[in-house]
């Protein structure tokens, strides 16, 4: 049996994620030329900020958005692979740790879809 943790917000691993450079690095990427159901991905750095911030309600609303966009009905896509690392970083450092790890584990499982940006 696991013991009682708070696996969303683990205090142990969050201190050693560095915030301001976790967003610089999602920041330095070419989101907008990477696609995703819905076309360009340019909304995915917003997406992972947000996921990876305090604020409950956005990161809610930010995992949402990546399961229509990135994970759509099971397909992935360009920044679906591109947006893995950051997700794996954000998962590591104890924030949303569950809801992040099915996240990508659906991206692992998922397919490619024929037709991107058709939505």
């Amino acid at each position: 049996m696991i013991d009682a943790m708070d696996f969303d917000r683990a205090p142990f691993r969050a201190e050693l994620f560095d915030a301001e450079l976790f967003r610089a690095e999602v920041d330095a990427q070419p989101w907008a030329s990477y696609t995703h159901a819905y076309g360009s991905a340019e909304d995915v750095p917003g997406c992972l900020r947000a996921l990876a911030g305090d604020d409950d309600a956005a990161a809610e609303e930010a995992q949402s958005e990546l399961y229509g966009s990135i994970l759509h009905q099971g397909s992935v896509y360009e920044a679906s692979a591109k947006a893995v690392p950051f997700l794996a970083r954000i998962a590591a450092a104890g924030i949303r740790t569950a809801d992040v790890l099915l996240l990508i584990g659906g991206i692992a499982e998922g397919g490619t879809d024929p037709d991107p940006g058709s939505g």
